[in-house]
């Protein structure tokens, strides 16, 4: 597992060199930071992605599941909020309701609301 998040982390700086205003390497690459331990730099690699496109409803998304990851609830929450009315069917109804990426806000009343107002 650690050899693959290295070789995701290599290969996102590699594009986000040819590409910095991209912000899927930067998420990804943040992903395999988090398997490797490294949460700091995983931090700044989710700012640099929201920073890159902060309306895209995709990142926001990406971005929200990782932070889950981190046990960073309250951002996590706050860009699932920011982006539920953007949102369209597929995101609402498939993924936030049965990610497993989300399995740690499932407790928590705030994601019951999220339910609620996904409908």
């Amino acid at each position: 597992m650690e050899s693959a998040a290295r070789r995701a982390v290599e290969r996102s700086e590699n594009e986000l060199i040819r590409q910095p205003e991209n912000p899927r390497p930067a998420y990804l690459g943040a992903a395999g930071l988090i398997i490797l331990g490294d949460k700091d730099r995983a931090r700044e690699w989710l700012a640099r992605a929201l920073t890159s496109d902060p309306d895209d409803v995709w990142t926001q998304y990406n971005v929200a599941c990782l932070y889950t990851m981190l046990g960073e609830t309250g951002p996590a929450f706050d860009l699932l909020e920011r982006l539920l009315p953007h949102a369209g069917h597929e995101l609402k109804h498939g993924w936030i309701k049965h990610d497993s990426s989300l399995d740690g806000l499932r407790s928590d009343p705030r994601f019951k609301k999220i339910l609620e107002l996904i409908g």
